[in-house]
């Protein structure tokens, strides 16, 4: 028969949720883009090099601490957080927790290993759960474009040739690749320049990548595809 304690009881009275292992429930940061993220750690594919916040739980009377090594296995950056006390809650997705938020503050582009511990008050370890990262912040590379659109001519502004609809066939861009976090999607805009309507959107939509040809390719090659 399970037993429950009156503690595990006054928590859940408190709706709050009380973690007997290490956990990390969300990585938080603001990409290169100035967009704020809010990532689980399966997903942790990080877009910034700064300010990389981890949000951790566990109970009270606990520590929590976050260790990140390196392929080789060397440890980078280690963040133990203060013994956890009944006013240490952090909220994530709506729900509140005994746990601590810790920052790292720079951390170079790479593939490392993230480590949630919880300790007990005098620092022994009490349990670990660790986690995949990658730290990407370099564009894919690109070559060159190529195309098979028999009518349209013209450069526009940005150097790049225009196209006429009638019986296109490609647009393809070569050699793309990214050789840390891959390529996970490509898409493209088209813009109107005439009509009142200079700049504003026209149409986006996904484009086809060959990961073994290392290429994007808008249409295949058949007339007006």
């Amino acid at each position: 028969m399970n037993k429950i304690t009156t503690a595990t009881l006054l928590l859940a009275a408190g709706g709050l949720i009380p973690s007997v292992s290490a956990e990390l429930l969300e990585i938080n940061y603001t990409d290169s883009s100035n967009v704020t993220k809010a990532q689980k750690p399966t997903e942790a594919y990080i877009g910034t090099n700064n300010d990389i916040q981890f949000a951790l739980s566990a109970g009270v009377e606990r520590l929590v601490q976050l260790t990140i090594k390196n392929t080789a296995n060397e440890v980078v950056k280690t963040l133990t957080s203060e013994k956890l006390g009944p006013a240490d809650r952090i909220t994530v997705n709506g729900n509140e927790y005994y746990g601590s938020l810790l920052k790292i503050d720079s951390i170079a582009d790479g593939k490392y290993q993230a480590t949630a511990s919880i300790l007990s008050a005098n620092g022994s370890l009490i349990s670990s759960e660790s986690y995949d990262l990658i730290i990407d912040t370099t564009p894919p590379t690109l070559g060159a474009f190529t195309w098979s659109f028999p009518y349209g001519g013209g450069t526009a502004p940005d150097g790049l040739p225009k196209f006429s609809h009638t019986s296109d066939q490609h647009f393809t861009l070569n050699d793309l690749k990214d050789n840390l976090s891959g390529i996970d999607k490509i898409m493209y805009r088209t813009y109107w320049e005439s009509d009142g309507k200079e700049g504003q959107l026209y149409k986006s939509g996904d484009v086809t990548y060959y990961p073994l040809l290392k290429k994007a390719m808008l249409g295949n090659g058949g007339t007006n595809s």
